[in-house]
């Protein structure tokens, strides 16, 4: 049962799967007393993340901060019937960059911290926020995490077109007598794909996710929303998720998407990219340099996940992978060069790589 428990919990399915056995005949075998206690902490989590989010947006609106809830509880209202039928660990917001600052200072206000540091000098600030796309964000009172966005996607993947329509066509959800603007419903089915298969979907709710919506959105709303994919250069996102989709969990795939699944020669490499990290997402966390076994996964993973970078981002992927590599915060904690000397930042680098490498050994 602990090892079951491990399993939902690291794919975040805990709600789910007890939702789904609970009075049926298999109930006796799996609604055990520990299984009911995580549901029910599960739940009561979504209820005080939907509550933040309440009190955030309220927030924003004095301030005049136009707000998108991403993922997160409304999209467990939206299609789980029930915003606490789904399982989230932090909240999503984004914002315009313009306004970025001013809710970065509204959440410091209301007691949140970053997770850790992320820049020690202005330079450092502003290269950060250039290369990457979200602040991760924590409240110690309240234990919420949020992860403020000022845009949906990192440079790895070319979705500019998608990052233009973003404002202008999402749209209000009603909830608790609050207009909370929320992602079209195309542009999040693609974000979605997008948010996957960048993290080589490891948790199997992120699947599911794609499953809830095909069933209700329909085939042909997924074949619309493939033909904007395909305009922002990200089809090959939406062709996996649905692939992984009707692999998993046996969804029937409309007849372009499957032709187009077909035509793609590349796109099982990916799949068994993914099908390999969500094996190893409940594998305890080893040091690469603790064991031949550790080090052979860690260079497998490794390899894996460049190989589906490339194959999603293209020739783009090469150049962003070098520039994180370079563009580090977790090298700045260590070491950080004055701005006026900030080129020895890349000189230093590689240096600061190994060192990490070692501490890491050494926890």
């Amino acid at each position: 049962m602990d090892k079951l428990i491990h399993v939902l919990d690291s794919h975040r399915l805990s709600i789910v799967f007890y939702s789904r056995v609970n009075n049926t005949p298999f109930s006796s075998l799996f609604v055990a007393p520990p299984l009911k206690s995580e549901y029910t902490a599960s739940k009561l989590r979504m209820l005080r993340h939907m509550a933040e989010l309440c009190r955030i947006v309220k927030l924003f609106q004095q301030k005049n901060i136009d707000l998108i809830s991403l993922k997160g509880p409304l999209l467990g209202q939206l299609y789980y019937d029930d915003y606490t039928e789904r399982e989230c660990n932090d909240l999503d917001i984004l914002v315009k960059p313009g306004d970025l600052e001013t809710a970065y200072q509204v959440l410091l206000n209301l007691g949140y911290t970053l997770s850790e540091t992320l820049w020690e000098t202005p330079k450092q600030k502003s290269l950060y926020q250039k290369t990457f796309h979200h602040y991760h964000l924590y409240n110690q009172a309240t234990d919420i995490q949020v992860e403020l966005h000022w845009k949906l996607f990192t440079s790895t993947i070319e979705a500019e077109n998608i990052e233009h329509t973003i404002w202008p066509n999402s749209i209000a959800h009603h909830i608790s007598g609050l207009h909370i603007s929320i992602l079209s419903s195309s542009i999040n089915f693609i974000y979605l794909c997008v948010h996957g298969s960048t993290h080589q979907w490891k948790r199997l709710f992120w699947v599911l996710d794609i499953v809830r919506i095909i069933e209700k959105e329909g085939q042909d709303f997924i074949v619309n929303a493939y033909e904007i994919a395909l305009e922002s250069h990200v089809e090959r996102c939406v062709l996996e998720g649905c692939q992984l989709a009707h692999l998993l969990f046996k969804v029937d795939l409309p007849k372009p998407i499957q032709d187009a699944i077909q035509e793609d020669t590349q796109l099982s490499k990916l799949t068994e990219t993914s099908i390999f990290f969500i094996n190893t997402t409940t594998l305890p966390s080893l040091s690469p340099l603790s064991s031949l076994k550790a080090f052979r996964l860690t260079v497998k993973k490794v390899v894996y996940f460049h190989q589906a970078i490339y194959l999603l981002a293209g020739s783009k992927a090469i150049y962003t992978t070098v520039k994180k590599f370079f563009i580090n915060p977790d090298y700045w904690r260590i070491y950080s060069v004055n701005d006026k000397l900030f080129a020895l930042n890349y000189v230093i680098a590689p240096l600061l790589w190994i060192y990490c490498l070692f501490r890491k050994h050494r926890a």
